[in-house]
């Protein structure tokens, strides 16, 4: 529990926590974070922000290694650069309507970051702002090329989790990822086997053309999936038959 003591306050900001730690509710009234007003309190675990809370100034919580669970108010506007740095067990994150930045390294080496939630009213996200982070979180916010080639068929499958589950991305990025995945999409067939989001997918938007199924389903048998080969053999039989719908009209038309 926290103590009206435990924070320094000044004209709605949030100076300083001088308090213990653990699970914390900050004072109504508050509507804006400090800078490093929680930075280094590694006994932090869990923290709930008032309404009215505005922003979230420059490493408010940086360096907070025990902090596990955030929850943003409606109103929150802003997160600063280096807010939330080097928070290893923050497991995820959803930010709320209203968000419209989110400031450089905000999130930086949030290792067990496996879940973040973006509106779209977030109009800007700093290049290094996920930097560190797990790939299942970053996916859907940053570019395709902003990870190394040799991670890129893993950033598409953690593209098309994203994608599956709805989450709301850029649709620069999204063009971005749909573009690598149909320019590589051979290369891509083992991650595809291998994830059936990124198989679901590429089913769904036609990336696979009917003379690659073959290919594609042989990918299934040697990586032992029975359920994904059957997926692709469906695909090629409901693919095929306007081709064939077709060629029988045509045969139809010239026998009368």
């Amino acid at each position: 529990m926290s103590k009206e003591q435990d924070f320094i306050v000044k004209n709605g900001v949030l100076i300083r926590y001088q308090g213990p730690g653990g699970d914390i509710q900050i004072p109504a009234g508050v509507k804006e974070i400090g800078r490093k007003a929680f930075a280094g309190c590694h006994a932090l675990t869990r923290v709930a922000l008032p309404e009215g809370v505005r922003r979230i100034g420059e490493g408010a919580f940086f360096d907070c290694a025990g902090l596990a669970w955030v929850e943003l108010p409606r109103g929150v506007k802003q997160i600063g650069q280096y807010a939330f740095c080097g928070c290893v067990s923050l497991v995820g994150l959803e930010l709320p309507q209203g968000v419209k930045k989110i400031g450089k390294g905000a999130f930086a080496g949030c290792a067990s970051l496996t879940r973040l939630v973006a509106p779209k009213s977030v109009k800007k996200i700093s290049r290094s702002a996920l930097q560190g982070c797990p790939m299942s979180a970053a996916a859907p916010y940053l570019p395709v090329k902003k990870f190394k080639k040799d991670s890129r068929p893993q950033a598409a499958q953690h593209f098309a989790a994203a994608r599956l589950a709805k989450i709301e991305m850029r649709q620069k990025i999204r063009a971005g990822y749909m573009n690598y995945i149909r320019s590589r999409r051979r290369r891509l067939y083992p991650a595809a086997i291998e994830s059936e989001e990124l198989l679901w997918l590429m089913l769904k938007e036609n990336v696979v053309p009917q003379k690659e199924i073959r290919l594609l389903a042989e990918e299934a048998e040697k990586q032992q999936k029975p359920a994904a080969r059957a997926a692709v053999l469906g695909y090629g039989r409901q693919n095929r038959r306007p081709e064939n719908a077709k060629r029988s009209s045509a045969c139809k038309k010239k026998k009368s």
